[in-house]
């Protein structure tokens, strides 16, 4: 069982990272990595998402049309 406010360990990292962001932004699985539009800045769970994906990807954020975006791909051997 998982802790509580932590998801279960055999969940998946995009169901994690949905779970987390909720209606404050959309996750889409792009290049092995992840896409995230960010639709509410100021609710947002920066730190967290953040931390969870830069344990196992490169990241970079970035102001787009529609908003800011946070692009995450698998880091390079």
């Amino acid at each position: 069982m998982a802790e509580e406010g932590k998801p279960a360990p055999d969940t998946d990292l995009k169901t994690m990272l949905e779970g987390m962001i909720g209606d404050t932004g959309n996750v889409r699985d792009e290049y092995g990595g992840f896409d995230i539009t960010v639709v509410d800045p100021d609710r947002f769970p920066w730190h967290g998402v953040l931390k969870l994906l830069t344990e196992s990807f490169e990241v970079w954020v970035d102001r787009r049309e529609q908003g800011l975006a946070i692009t995450a791909k698998p880091r390079a051997e």
